[in-house]
């Protein structure tokens, strides 16, 4: 991010091979190197924060692999990440499936978040219920929630809950959202 207040988040899949190289991936078992059938790559999903001037900000690692669909993945540690900006206050970010854990996002409201970045890979019937059972987690932690989700519904959601914007992506199309910023709630 060239200008001082724009963040970018990017999502990836990391794989490691046996000899500890890494390599990007499509994140899925089909495409992990294999030696006989058998995978020969641990691979985790990570979400990269990254400020002004490409500052890492934070690198993550998903800590909740979805049972079955992510059988392949690795799960990093239960730690959310944070990181204070004076544009924004307190970010927080988790992956997709991390945020079906409460015990694990009550780490944004103990921490003071304000704004908790979720990006997020949904898909079919799923995809609306998912954002709409996320939105709990902002309640709950008196966070304005931002989710951006390929193939699922996008939006923004207020502390008290209240969906401010929203909308299906299921294609390749730029989304653009106005995202107001709210104080932070004391959590329940």
């Amino acid at each position: 991010a060239k200008h001082p207040d724009a963040f970018v988040g990017a999502t990836y899949s990391l794989h490691v091979n046996a000899t500890g190289t890494e390599f990007c991936g499509e994140g899925v078992a089909s495409r992990t190197p294999a030696v006989g059938g058998k995978v020969t790559a641990r691979v985790f999903n990570c979400f990269a924060l990254l400020g002004e001037g490409g500052l890492v900000l934070w690198n993550y690692t998903k800590a909740f692999p979805v049972p079955v669909t992510e059988s392949h993945v690795t799960a990093g540690p239960a730690i959310l990440p944070t990181t204070s900006t004076k544009q924004l206050g307190m970010l927080g970010g988790a992956i997709c499936f991390d945020l079906d854990h409460p015990s694990f996002i009550r780490q944004a409201g103990l921490a003071g978040v304000d704004v908790l970045l979720q990006p997020s890979w949904t898909w079919g019937s799923i995809a609306h219920r998912h954002f709409q059972d996320n939105a709990v987690r902002a309640i709950e932690n008196g966070v304005s929630l931002f989710r951006c989700a390929s193939g699922g519904t996008s939006g923004f959601v207020s502390p008290t809950g209240r969906i401010l914007s929203q909308a299906d992506g299921f294609s390749n199309e730029t989304l653009t959202f106005s995202l107001p910023l709210y104080p932070r709630r004391s959590p329940p």
